[in-house]
């Protein structure tokens, strides 16, 4: 697979180059289903524009810079709410801006549990965020969330990094 981006397109046919493109091109809907069009493939799975651009795709010159768009309404919709940064424990909002783990994330938990239902929360992480990922929820666990003071108590869900967290590590076959 080439890195060259004008020997690829979109999956709506339009050139993935981004000097290629022109102004009256519609941006292609992002692909959020599990199945992808055939005869297409992730940008990440071509290892040589992964390389180029795994973190700058959506800046100047970047194939991505035509969802720069939806790039900036997520990172607002993960904002704090304004004025509550000061107040938010540190475990729930790691750059005094943005939140660790999404609202919902917490707000599904709380609805398991008002509705008593038995469940097993598994996190998957990509690094060795574990113990962070862990403390915020434990933040949560406390009351500590801006958005969801009503949580299960502690006792109920917490977790402890030596009981609760494993690490472990996938070979290549």
């Amino acid at each position: 697979a080439s890195g060259d981006l004008s020997a690829w397109t979109w999956h709506d046919g339009t050139p993935l180059d981004p000097a290629q493109r022109t102004a009256d091109m519609v941006v292609p809907p992002l692909i959020t289903d599990w199945v992808w069009p055939e005869g297409c493939l992730p940008f990440y799975r071509v290892k040589p524009l992964k390389k180029l651009y795994a973190k700058s795709f959506t800046s100047d010159g970047s194939p991505g810079i035509i969802y720069r768009d939806q790039l900036i309404e997520l990172e607002v919709a993960l904002r704090l709410a304004e004025g509550t940064a000061e107040a938010t424990d540190g475990r729930l909002c790691r750059d005094g801006v943005h939140h660790y783990l999404l609202p919902a994330f917490f707000h599904t938990i709380t609805t398991l549990a008002e509705q008593g239902r038995d469940f097993s929360v598994i996190i998957r992480t990509f690094g060795s965020d574990g113990p962070e990922v862990a403390e915020a929820i434990n933040a949560w666990a406390e009351g500590k969330h801006p958005l969801t003071a009503k949580a299960p108590s502690p006792y109920e869900f917490s977790v402890a990094a030596e009981r609760d967290i494993w690490r472990g590590r996938y070979e290549k076959n």
